[in-house]
């Protein structure tokens, strides 16, 4: 009997490491450079159908992560920059603006205008982070900021701005798709920027959080 037990051990032993050898490798997340993902953040504002957003944040220092991510949130591909070479994104974006098609260049020029706030402030050594644990700035994507900006000028049921303001007026304002409306809301809501209320008779609400006003503040979406 014995022997019997140990003879299925040894059989299953290689047979879990054969399995565990025949598993696809996990896919390590390309390096960018600047300018591929200031070309992956135009795509996603031009709306071109791209299934990848690109995103960031600036932590404490002023140095700049940078992310090209699937709708999932999967990290597709990155790059880091340090606060002294901030410039090179700020040419990148200025490339991109100058490059952008006639039809579509204040749509790129507008999308763009958040971030080319938070890197004015980096430049002129006026940067800080959030005050608090997460001592950081995100770089939202285009959707994501065109969430927070309806959220930031749109008065909400208790007569506030940017407080249970209904999805649905968000949504139509910021012309979003259900899909791409939940996708950019759940990394609102992951960033602590915002996140949906229940619904108050009307339909669901959402609401700015404290980090998310002091980001619509910096880059100017608040009046």
């Amino acid at each position: 009997m014995r022997s019997d037990r140990r003879r299925v051990l040894f059989i299953m032993v290689p047979l879990i490491f054969l399995t565990m050898s025949m598993r696809a490798p996990r896919a390590e997340a390309q390096n960018l450079t600047v300018q591929e993902w200031v070309d992956q953040f135009v795509a996603s504002c031009v709306g071109s159908g791209s299934s990848d957003v690109a995103s960031g944040l600036v932590d404490a220092n002023g140095d700049i992560s940078l992310k090209r991510l699937a709708l999932s949130g999967t990290v597709k591909g990155q790059v880091h920059i340090e606060h002294k070479d901030a410039r090179l994104l700020s040419d990148g974006i200025n490339n991109a603006i100058s490059n952008a098609a006639a039809g579509v260049a204040e749509q790129v020029r507008q999308c763009m205008a958040p971030l080319r706030a938070v890197l004015i402030q980096i430049m002129q050594s006026q940067f800080q982070g959030v005050t608090g644990p997460a001592n950081k700035v995100y770089i939202l994507t285009a959707p994501e900021d065109q969430l927070m900006k309806q959220l930031a000028n749109t008065k909400g049921y208790f007569g506030k701005i940017g407080e249970a303001v209904l999805v649905s007026q968000i949504q139509s304002a910021a012309g979003m798709s259900d899909v791409r409306y939940r996708s950019a809301m759940k990394l609102l809501t992951d960033k602590a920027y915002a996140y949906e209320r229940l619904d108050l008779g009307q339909g669901k609400t959402a609401s700015l959080l404290p980090p998310g006003d002091e980001y619509a503040l910096r880059v100017g979406f608040a009046k």
